[in-house]
């Protein structure tokens, strides 16, 4: 400190710049303290694995129905009605339960012919339409083509979207978790031998994602004498990202 000509005390100007150095010192020395505690974010590999697993589905869905017209509403229901009443019974028969037997559509719909008068089409009515469909559940796969003969012999006319799935797939989704963590710490293990560098302890690991079994359609069909159907095998994937220390 120092006292100027009119007897003020001042501060020299070095020292503001010495404390300005001593700041970004400090600073400095903090952030390497930060990298010295936690040297494992600087040697890190992560990879990604991917597991699979095959499987026979256990159950299949499919959706049969009745179509009837008629000139009137009336008419076309009563017919579709008789129909149905012949699949329900047959279906009992077969040995689906009624929790397995579900309504998808029922639909009445009028029926039009268009004609010409004077240049300009009128749309006629000129009869209806029923459509009674029905959602349906198989338990044994190896019936599913006995149980489309059956319908055609019962009297459904439309039958629509065999799909094959699994009742419970969470159990095989875990299978290849598994799977896809170990080819994961296999890969690992070859990229940081390459390296030169030796595997640690796992990091953090996070599932990217699974694909479960996706539906497998029949087309539709009309009519049907004998039915093959094959189930196959579902597939179920899983990816996992995991990040490993290197030592």
């Amino acid at each position: 400190m120092m006292l100027d000509a009119w007897g003020t005390l001042t501060m020299p100007t070095a020292l503001p710049v010495f404390t300005l150095m001593l700041g970004v010192m400090v600073a400095l020395g903090g952030a390497r303290a930060v990298q010295a505690a936690d040297p494992e974010t600087a040697r890190a590999i992560v990879v990604t694995g991917s597991g699979q697993v095959m499987a026979k589905p256990d159950r299949a869905t499919l959706r049969a129905g009745v179509v009837t017209q008629a000139a009137t509403a009336a008419a076309a229901l009563g017919e579709n009605g008789k129909k149905m009443q012949q699949v329900f019974a047959g279906l009992t028969t077969f040995g689906i339960p009624a929790e397995d037997m579900q309504t998808a559509i029922f639909t009445v719909s009028p029926q039009y012919s268009r004609e010409k008068t004077a240049a300009v089409e009128v749309p006629q009515i000129v009869g209806y339409q029923v459509t009674n469909q029905l959602s349906l559940t198989v338990r044994d796969v190896n019936r599913v083509g006995e149980l489309l003969d059956a319908l055609v012999r019962l009297g459904a006319n439309e039958l629509y979207d065999v799909q094959f799935a699994l009742s419970d797939p969470e159990p095989l989704l875990d299978q290849a978790r598994i799977a896809a963590v170990k080819d994961a710490k296999r890969k690992a293990d070859l990229f940081s031998t390459a390296a030169g560098a030796t595997l640690g302890r796992v990091l953090s690991m996070e599932e990217i994602g699974s694909q479960r079994p996706q539906p497998v359609f029949m087309a539709r069909a009309s009519v049907a004498e004998s039915v093959p159907v094959a189930s196959g095998q579902e597939t179920l994937t899983v990816t996992v990202s995991v990040r490993f220390a290197l030592e």
